[in-house]
């Protein structure tokens, strides 16, 4: 029999400023952190117009101890492949949070960049003995 995973959504978008932090989620719920590697998956499809042919899309993954927006950092190793103008992306990494609380960082390039996004991460469900 398979373990059981839940997919944890943090963001889900259509995105049109240059940088986006999400909302963070409270990972203790979810999962013992720095003890399992998560997959995180990102989905991104380019709605900028057509003429523009700059547009750039990056993600990746930050996390706190705390809530406090200046206290999150990027985790090493948890950003996603960029995603060039006029295509789709989706994409999944390993990441293994060491903090309880984690977000995504989007940031978006180019002349009228604007994109719908979905962020998250499958996670195996925490056990207690």
């Amino acid at each position: 029999m398979g373990r059981k995973r839940v997919l944890v959504q943090i963001y889900a978008s259509t995105s049109d400023s240059d940088v986006a932090a999400t909302n963070e989620i409270d990972l203790g719920p979810y999962m013992h952190v720095g003890v399992r590697e998560m997959t995180g998956v990102w989905v991104n499809y380019d709605l900028g117009p057509a003429t523009d042919t700059d547009h750039t899309y990056d993600c990746k993954f930050q996390e706190s101890g705390t809530t406090v927006d200046s206290d999150f950092s990027d985790i090493s190793g948890a950003a996603f492949t960029q995603v060039l103008d006029g295509s789709e992306g989706a994409s999944q990494i390993g990441v293994t949070a060491t903090k309880r609380y984690l977000r995504a960082y989007l940031t978006m390039g180019g002349t009228a960049a604007n994109a719908y996004n979905w962020v998250g991460v499958i996670v195996e469900p925490r056990f207690d003995t």
